[in-house]
Parts: C-alpha cells; sequence; structure tokens
C-alpha cells in the first residue's frame, strides 16, 4: 500500500510539474498591439514600418503576439522572425498594399513562365517558432495586380516603367 500511495503521489508531483511549466511558458508571451507603434486601421495608411517595429521588438525581446485588433490595416510586405506570432483578431483585416513599390523580394526566383517572383505580404527568412494565427482576414488584394488596375496604379503614382507591378507578390513566403 504504501509503494502505490508512492507511486500516486510522484505522478501528481510529475503533473504539477508539466502544469506549472505549462503556465509559465504561456505567462511569458507578451503583446505587442501594432497600433502602439503607431499603425492605423483607417484603411488608408500604409502600416508597413509600425507593425515591422512591433516585430522586430518583439522577437528582440524574446518574442510573443504582435496583436492587430479592429480595423483595415494595409501593408507592404513584413517580415516574421524568430519567436512571434502574428494575430489577427476577429474584427481586424491586414490587407496587402495596391502599389508594388511596398513590397520587397526575400526570396527572388523565375517562374515557370520566365517572371521574377519572390515579393510577398508575409514573410520570414531562416525564422524559427514564428506562427500567424486567429479569427480575422488576411487579404493578399490580388485584384490590385490585375493589369488593367495596375495601369491605374501606374497613371496615379507617375510612373514609366515597363516593370511596374510584373513581380505580383506572393501571399506568404517563409525561407
Amino acid at each position: 500500500m504504501k509503494l502505490k500511495q508512492q507511486h500516486s503521489m510522484l505522478k501528481s508531483l510529475i503533473f504539477l510539474g508539466f502544469v506549472t511549466a505549462l503556465l509559465a511558458c504561456s505567462s511569458n508571451s507578451k503583446t505587442y498591439n501594432i497600433e502602439d507603434y503607431g499603425a492605423k486601421g483607417d484603411s488608408l495608411t500604409i502600416n508597413t514600418k509600425p507593425i515591422q517595429k512591433a516585430i522586430d521588438n518583439c522577437s528582440k525581446n524574446g518574442g510573443g503576439i504582435v496583436l492587430i485588433k479592429e480595423g483595415v490595416f494595409i501593408s507592404g510586405t513584413i517580415i516574421l522572425k524568430d519567436n512571434v506570432t502574428l494575430t489577427v483578431e476577429k474584427n481586424a483585416k491586414l490587407v496587402g498594399s495596391s502599389n508594388p513599390q511596398d513590397y520587397q523580394s526575400i526570396d527572388t526566383f523565375v517562374d515557370a513562365v520566365g517572371q521574377q517572383r519572390g515579393t510577398c505580404l508575409i514573410g520570414a527568412l531562416k525564422a524559427t517558432n514564428i506562427g500567424v494565427s486567429g479569427e480575422g482576414t488576411i487579404d493578399g488584394n490580388g485584384a490590385a495586380f490585375l493589369a488593367k488596375n495596375l495601369s491605374k496604379t501606374k497613371k496615379a503614382l507617375g510612373i514609366t516603367d515597363n516593370n511596374f507591378g510584373k513581380n505580383r507578390p506572393l501571399f506568404i513566403t517563409f525561407c
């Protein structure tokens, strides 16, 4: 009987240790709200820099959650870094910019039809422990890169370069 009680007690201690470890890990997860870095969910402002600042700060401080709350946030390329989870809440929307100049190439390659590719809305380079979560919407804004819409964007921006917009952004690229 004594051995049985010791075994039961040991199981309880192991379970308690496991739960304590889980709680300790989850309580260290800090949240970085992109609005604290200057992002505006007004569907007009390009928020690439404030979102990237939140990601960089989150990773630099050991990781956590970069939070996109209620609103429509326009962005070019954002690069996830080690230990960062990008979370888009239910009433939030991350939308890709309609301007191809707001994207950067993180892994340039030529596709099967000879077009140069590699730009993306959300990217990561050799990052570990990263994720994208939440009940919100991530809209790559692919319609903006149709030929008829690109010509309007070129005209509005006063761009004459014929290569403008040829590298349509990918949605997510993790390298």
